[in-house]
């Protein structure tokens, strides 16, 4: 086997490689052997027929064709490992050179090549945020209202009060294959924000609760309201709907008072002053987190502007594959189909992708600076720390597969590329850090230094947190028959 290299420009090689003409003909008789298996041949039993009678029953061309396809399974494996490079994924059988004496070409896309810049030189303003009593005063009303007590009242209503109303929508247009009724009439409840500070989730719009105010039981509106492109909801981007509600009963909510007795229903604190604490250490914590978030947008920015890479075309394909993949999985927790989503806007799947490619390419080189800054500074995965992390992702994943998909992930390569991808998550999450402490000048640290002790001061509440997350979630009546009717289906 003789193999010439040809670097191109795309990040793959070509691999011109040619075989001894003995070796061809050796896949050529196997492959009429593979070919007797599965064509009838008068006289011969399956698979006994002589090879010169097998070509003249099924033709050279075929054996030709099929003997190619044995020869480059056999063979490619050896190809790679003898041109000794390191291919990002599965390579391509180019062209045919010539046949006498066998020639082939292959093309294989390489691994990445990432070069980063002065990467130690980055510098970014780091202002840890403070939190605030009003906002601690905040979470407390919500631990309250969770605990107050309805009770009916006759008069307007107000901010605070939770309203039934008889609530219907239809479209204002209605394009082929869609159901005119977006919302099936129905009775809800609905906690009023006060005016302005109405929550980005709010059903079935943000702002609708204040509509209430002022209203009594039995009064009715009509409105029109257009879906911002910022909806959560994905299919009723830009849609103008028509709504109707009827104000049915309004009741006041009585909130407990700020004692013992409250600390006690909301969990294991010593104190009201306890409970405090630790709503203050959470709301630093998360505070802090999203502030990263932030912070660490803009120094990875300067990170990707400053660094070199080269990819294969395969690498930003999967991305791609990626991104549309993720979109599929939030129209499916929607209740919503990616077929009606495209059709909604008027694009093909190529179309989809082609408007994903932006987005994939920037994914994939933030991802690959990440990955080449835990290398540079030689950003290590603790054993314990990455089975831990690899138990609690699958225990997840677990709890929302069917027992087919759960086979299929044990699997090889679906579970060796689960592993691979928890991995690089948890190195990009370290090189974060690393970055974060760089650009900070150790501010960072320092940061999380602060907040920390604090937390697992108080780890033996634990339990406590998740009732108050839980009870938290539980603060706006719930609206688990709320139906939204998408192109004739309900979500």
């Amino acid at each position: 086997m003789k193999i010439e290299s040809q670097p191109r420009e795309d990040q793959q090689i070509e691999l011109t490689v040619e075989f001894e003409p003995a070796t061809l003909e050796d896949f050529k008789r196997r492959a009429a052997k593979r070919l007797a298996n599965r064509v009838k041949i008068p006289g011969f039993r399956p698979g006994k027929a002589p090879y010169n009678v097998v070509v003249r029953q099924i033709g050279d061309g075929a054996i030709l064709e099929e003997a190619l396809d044995i020869l480059v399974d056999d063979q490619y494996p050896k190809v790679i490992e003898e041109s000794g490079i390191k291919p990002y994924g599965p390579g391509s059988l180019e062209k045919i050179v010539s046949m006498d004496p066998p020639v082939l070409q292959f093309v294989v896309p390489l691994q990445a090549e990432v070069t980063l810049g002065d990467y130690k030189s980055i510098r970014q303003l780091y202002e840890a945020p403070r939190v605030a009593e009003t906002e601690v005063e905040s979470v407390i009303d919500d631990l309250r209202g969770q605990r107050a007590i309805l009770e009916p009242v006759d008069r307007p209503v107000q901010e605070s009060d939770v309203v039934t109303a008889k609530l219907s929508a239809s479209r204002t247009e209605v394009e082929e294959g869609e159901s005119a009724s977006l919302i099936n009439e129905m009775s809800s409840p609905f906690l009023v924000d006060k005016a302005g500070a109405s929550r980005e989730d709010e059903w079935p719009f943000q702002g609708f609760s204040e509509r209430f105010i002022g209203l009594t039981v039995g009064a009715v509106s009509d409105f029109e309201y257009t879906y911002p492109d910022t909806t959560p909801y994905e299919m009723l981007k830009d849609t103008a709907c028509n709504f109707h509600f009827e104000v049915e009963e309004i009741k006041a909510r009585n909130l407990p008072t700020l004692d013992d007795d409250f600390e006690a229903s909301v969990g294991e604190f010593a104190s009201v002053e306890a409970l405090l604490e630790r709503i203050r250490t959470n709301l630093a914590l998360d505070k802090l987190n999203h502030y990263h978030d932030d912070y660490d947008q803009k120094i990875l920015e300067e990170l990707v502007a400053q660094t070199d890479f080269k990819y294969p075309p395969q690498m930003l394909e999967d991305e791609i594959d990626s991104v549309v993949n993720n979109l599929k999985s939030r129209l499916e927790n929607q209740n919503q189909d990616l077929d009606l989503y495209l059709k909604a806007r008027g694009m093909d799947m190529d179309a989809l992708r082609e408007e994903s490619r932006p987005v994939a390419e920037t994914r994939l080189k933030n991802t690959l600076a990440l990955l080449e800054l835990a290398k540079a500074e030689d950003i290590k995965i603790d054993e314990k720390a990455f089975e831990a992390e690899a138990s609690q992702t699958m225990a997840s994943l677990m709890q929302s597969l069917s027992e087919k998909e759960a086979r299929r992930l044990f699997s090889q390569p679906v579970y060796g590329n689960l592993m691979n991808n928890i991995m690089a998550n948890m190195l990009t999450a370290r090189s974060y850090d690393t970055l974060r402490n760089i650009a900070s000048e150790g501010a960072s640290d320092l940061a999380l230094a602060a907040v920390r002790p604090a937390a697992e001061e108080t780890d033996d509440t634990d339990s406590s947190d998740d009732e108050i997350n839980s009870e938290m979630a539980e603060a706006v009546p719930s609206e688990e028959d709320a139906t939204i009717v998408i192109n004739g289906e309900e979500e």
